[in-house]
């Protein structure tokens, strides 16, 4: 029996099909979002403020998402969360430290003062990613959706194709990928081996990420989980319901179509006409009877091409992070137990005089033993002794959310709540699904639909290689495939009765 319904159901908290939801609910829908157990990225440990994942804002500089916030009324609200990350990034080796910016003169100098005569190459890729990142710019303002799935998404698509920088600036392309490849591949290439495990990546992702860091890059205060409260509050705003306690049991399905979602501890089923998601192929198949799964949605399950995140947050006195250390670092100092780079990002500091320190980075499922038995922990820590010679004697308390070992206070006396120790086979992974090489335009990996007409895919399974930009755009084409592309476009119909 259905009681309730709804126009889309998001499950979850991810970024992808919240921002969808938040959309469509601008646009007429009705819209409900089901926590389904989902944490908070920050969380507290003793005195410290320590994060499950890192997380880099590099959607500012994108018109189209610009755009989207603006059809939110999110603009004001997001532009005083935000402040300047400067330097954008940095890339620490043990030969060298090098400032990112998006000043060619400036970069120049930079990467002159550590690696002699390599300036003008930095300063030229610089150049050559601005001009690139323009160029994608204008070819995501038409609205795709990648990959397309009708007719008029693939004829959508063949315009766009003529603006595609792959045949407009080849030449460039060929110029970037020889930087890339060079003696400045650590520099240009960091974010984009962090963000896709090392994978094989197509060059126009590899670009966009590069350049959604040097120009994009700003710090949002509150990080993923103020994200997210300003989309669920322009959901709740539009009469949309949010319970984050909500918990998906089982998604129905009638005839190929979504039909609602039982909610766990419900015996009534919530109808909706879409429901929108971010979740692996395997963990999505949980929710649909075995039974009722199609041979597209089957496919899902068997996508072996993953890696898993690991972060380190370490808690410590504020004096031993070094005074020139930005925000956001990556740190490439050799094989480090299947990972060769670590992610560094400073967390805000709750207490004065504690600092604390994430150290993130990306290992393929035969290195997850690592993670299990420690050695991956033992091994980030030797790496930041290498960066803070005097670690030890300030290192406080140390503690992961992807390994089974609970926070350790190293020198007694901390106090303040502490996260619960999980059981072994309940820690929850991190899991990265690695792009595509055959990706559509080098951006689209994986398509919203799933086989079953209104259960759609948004954010990191759809847009694999660009990062929180690529959850975002996944989801301004995900309200597209739902049926609404504008404010003025009209509602969507909810046949309630009619239909169930």
């Amino acid at each position: 029996m259905t009681t309730r319904y709804y126009d889309a159901i998001v499950l979850g908290h991810e970024l992808g099909p919240l921002f969808a939801g938040a959309l469509l609910a601008r646009r007429g829908a009705r819209v409900l979002v089901a926590g389904n157990g989902a944490l908070a990225n920050r969380y507290r440990c003793f005195e410290y403020s320590f994060c499950r994942r890192p997380f880099s804002f590099t959607a500012g500089e994108s018109p189209l998402l610009r755009r989207a916030f603006h059809e939110l009324g999110l603009g004001q609200k997001l532009q005083l969360l935000l402040r300047d990350s400067i330097p954008s990034y940095q890339v620490i080796t043990p030969a060298y430290r090098i400032d990112m910016c998006s000043d060619p003169a400036a970069l120049c100098g930079e990467v002159d003062r550590e690696r002699k005569g390599a300036g003008p190459g930095a300063s030229r890729g610089l150049e050559l990613i601005a001009r690139l990142c323009g160029e994608i710019d204008k070819l995501l303002a038409a609205d795709l959706v990648l990959p397309p799935g009708t007719f008029l998404e693939r004829r959508q698509l063949a315009r766009a194709e003529f603006q595609d920088p792959s045949r407009t600036h080849a030449e460039a392309l060929t110029e970037i990928d020889a930087l890339m490849k060079g003696e400045l591949a650590e520099i240009f290439s960091a974010p984009s081996r962090f963000e896709t495990a090392g994978a094989p990546t197509p060059l126009l992702a590899r670009v966009r990420q590069a350049g959604a860091l040097l120009f994009g890059h700003r710090v949002l205060d509150g990080g993923r989980d103020a994200l997210v409260r300003l989309l669920t509050e322009s959901i709740a705003a539009v009469g949309g319901d949010v319970h984050p306690r909500l918990r998906a049991a089982e998604i129905s399905i009638a005839r190929g179509r979504v039909r609602g979602v039982r909610m766990l501890g419900q015996d009534d089923l919530t109808g909706c006409r879409f429901v929108l998601v971010d979740m692996p192929g395997t963990q999505l198949a949980r929710l649909v009877p075995a039974e009722l799964q199609p041979n597209q949605f089957k496919a899902l399950q068997s996508f072996s091409d993953r890696a898993f995140g690991y972060t380190l947050n370490v808690g410590l006195d504020a004096e031993v992070i070094p005074a020139a250390l930005g925000h956001t670092a990556f740190l490439s100092t050799g094989p480090l137990q299947g990972a060769d780079l670590l992610c560094l990002e400073r967390q805000p500091e709750v207490t004065p005089g504690r600092a604390s320190l994430s150290a993130s980075c990306t290992v393929s499922q035969e290195s997850l033993r690592d993670i299990d038995n420690g050695a991956l922990r033992d091994a980030i820590l030797d790496r930041l002794r290498w960066l803070m010679p005097f670690l030890d004697n300030h290192l406080r308390v140390v503690h992961s959310p992807q390994d089974g070992f609970g926070p350790i206070d190293l020198k007694g006396g901390a106090h303040g709540d502490t996260p619960a120790v999980p059981h072994p086979e309940q820690v929850a992974r991190w899991e990265i699904p690695l792009p595509r090489q055959d990706a559509v335009l080098g951006l689209g990996d994986a398509s919203h639909r799933t086989g079953i007409t209104g259960l759609l895919q948004c954010g990191r399974q759809v847009m694999r290689s660009l990062g929180v930009e690529g959850e975002l755009l996944s989801a301004w084409a995900g309200a597209s495939v739902c049926g609404l592309r504008d404010h003025g476009n009209g509602k969507m119909a909810r046949p309630i009765s009619g239909q169930l």
